[in-house]
């Protein structure tokens, strides 16, 4: 669900090893492509892309079968919102069984009349960030409504939110 997000080049430049999963091999390729950067690919149940000289680690197939880590950070900036509320609490358990306890983690989520229209992006209820992983707080949130999708914006959307939340560290 990593995409092919400049995020991943960012977290790394900060020297964080990056690991993602992406079901998409196409995107996984393009990643690396778009980026200049070599790779090899080491075939598992997981098609492993590495970067040969880099910390970015790409697992291609289905995130609810990755079993990898224990992680010590998770961020999330789409992946959370882009499931439908069924699968949700499946994600976030999976996501921590994949990490350790005190794991940093940085969601960001959106927050909008669902009722003017539906996601993905869906609306988070803060309720269901802190059910879903319990040690997230509120950071941070700005209007984000000149970024909605145009069908929110067509459907008379006023307002929307962008919501970044931080695990409290113990």
């Amino acid at each position: 669900m990593c995409g092919k997000t400049p995020d991943l080049l960012w977290l790394e430049e900060r020297g964080n090893e990056v690991v993602g999963v992406e079901l998409s091999e196409i995107a996984v390729a393009a990643f690396f492509e778009e980026n200049d950067i070599e790779y090899e690919a080491i075939d598992g149940e997981f098609r492993h892309y590495r970067a040969t000289d880099r910390s970015i680690s790409l697992y291609c197939g289905d995130y609810f079968k990755f079993r990898e880590g224990p992680f010590d950070a998770h961020y999330d900036r789409g992946a959370f919102v882009a499931m439908s509320p069924d699968l949700r609490p499946y994600y976030a358990k999976h996501t921590a069984s994949l990490l350790t306890k005190d794991a940093a983690q940085l969601v960001i989520t959106v927050e909008y009349d669902q009722s003017v229209c539906d996601g993905p992006p869906y609306s988070i209820d803060p309720a269901e960030a802190t059910t879903s992983w319990p040690r997230l707080r509120r950071h941070a949130w700005v209007d984000d409504t000149g970024n909605a999708p145009p069908k929110f914006l067509e459907a008379g959307l006023e307002k929307m939110h962008e919501v970044v939340w931080l695990a409290d560290q113990d």
